[in-house]
């Protein structure tokens, strides 16, 4: 498997999983409108250290959806979200 936990976490130290839709697919790729392509390898992603460049852009936005460059992660059934609605957080 190549999934990965996402998490948002604020300045007071609350940190919150990343959740997709209930409807959603297990396995499902999460997507970025305008990012679409094949995902990197997992030795791409340690050696090109390609994490450290994107979570500076991965935030949740005021109604707790993550988001990359503004853009939500989105599934085939609805964009995920901050299990509790932690909104304008970091993700990670």
């Amino acid at each position: 498997s190549h999934g990965m936990v996402l998490c948002a976490s604020n300045e007071d130290g609350k940190v919150e999983f990343i959740v997709p839709p209930e409807e959603a697919a297990l396995g499902e790729r999460i997507t970025c409108e305008g990012f679409q392509g094949e995902p990197a390898t997992g030795n791409q992603l340690d050696k090109k250290k390609m994490l450290n460049k994107l979570f500076p852009d991965m935030k949740t936005n005021a109604e707790g959806i993550p988001c990359f460059k503004d853009k939500p992660f989105m599934t085939s059934a609805g964009p995920c979200k901050a299990q509790n609605g932690l909104a304008n957080a970091d993700v990670a």
